[in-house]
């Protein structure tokens, strides 16, 4: 009689142990989304003294068969970014290089403003790219021949060496592979001073990386939690 009282509270008390835990868990969950609220509020909103001027006047795109070191001299046409290469009539089934040609301007107001560091913001570089500014190349994937480096969901954030950047007419080339089948081309392009891209730059590696991390640990918890309430039940 007593050993089965004691299993019996036993019992009771490890779901009163589970129930706790799932509360918190719940909770946990529910100020994470919470955060996650206002940090898209916060991002959004960014009130950086506008110190230089950018305008990009041109983009361009042309496929590269041959996958080459540099772009083709014809059959460039416009685009817009961002841009799925396979939306297009005439793209649907090309896989391979595609390269991306952006043409932009700087003015700044005075000379302080004008040492100030450029940087280059994508969304996405779908499968995997290099990127160069007028003829430097100033980044690039580690493979870009089967196997891709398939890294297409890490933003890219990438300063550009002052001996790359122009008063005008300056040309950012954006080397592309990918496969038809993978939603191949570019996300958003932003090209700016530090205040004004760091804060979007943050916002894509919360979207894009940090909640689906964050969402899979708590995935996990609930699963564990679960598994440990069947298992009181069926004990």
């Amino acid at each position: 009689m007593y050993q089965n009282q004691s299993r019996g509270s036993s019992k009771i008390t490890g779901h009163f142990g589970l129930k706790q835990t799932s509360v918190y868990l719940l909770l946990f969950y529910a100020l994470f989304i919470t955060q996650w609220a206002k940090a898209e509020i916060s991002l959004h909103s960014t009130n950086s003294v506008h110190q230089c001027d950018y305008k990009i006047h041109n983009i361009e795109k042309v496929k590269d068969p041959q996958n080459q070191s540099t772009p083709p001299q014809s059959g460039w046409t416009k685009t817009t970014i961002p841009n799925i290469w396979t939306n297009d009539p005439g793209w649907e089934q090309y896989s391979g290089a595609v390269w991306y040609r952006i043409i932009w301007d700087r003015h700044c107001i005075n000379q302080a403003s004008h040492n100030l560091p450029t940087l280059l913001s994508i969304a996405r570089i779908s499968l995997a790219g290099n990127i160069y500014n007028n003829g430097e190349l100033i980044w690039y994937d580690q493979s870009l021949q089967e196997p891709y480096s398939r890294s297409f969901n890490i933003p890219r954030y990438i300063t550009f060496p002052a001996s790359t950047i122009k008063d005008e007419h300056n040309v950012t080339l954006i080397k592309v592979v990918g496969l038809y089948a993978t939603r191949p081309g570019i996300g958003r392009v932003n090209i700016g001073l530090k205040d004004d891209i760091y804060p979007y730059h943050q916002k894509l590696l919360w979207n894009n990386r940090t909640v689906y991390e964050i969402n899979f640990v708590i995935s996990l918890a609930f699963s564990v939690l679960f598994y440990l309430i069947w298992l009181f039940r069926v004990c």
